[in-house]
């Protein structure tokens, strides 16, 4: 006996839906900082985070949801970033 199955279908209904968000490791690029910086800011409440399933293995994960992002980048600035602007 054989099953015939359309993966992405079997994907689609296994997978969750998708988060709007980042976790700490994305964030380092958006953010052009250091992981360790990043971690620190989520640690000390300057990037508030939310807890969602895992799209892939339905484990808990850490996300910075997009507007958060988008509100600490309106409020914050690096000093590399000051440092590149022209005087």
């Amino acid at each position: 006996m054989s099953l015939l199955l359309d993966i992405e279908e079997v994907r689609a209904l296994v997978r969750g839906a998708d988060y709007d968000g980042f976790t700490a490791y994305d964030l380092q690029s958006r953010l052009q900082m250091h992981g360790g910086t990043v971690r620190r800011l989520i640690a000390a409440g300057h990037l508030k985070t939310i807890t969602v399933v895992n799209l892939v293995n339905r484990c808990p994960a850490v996300i910075v949801t997009t507007e958060e992002v988008e509100r600490f980048e309106r409020e914050f600035v690096s000093l590399f970033a000051l440092a590149r602007q022209p005087a």
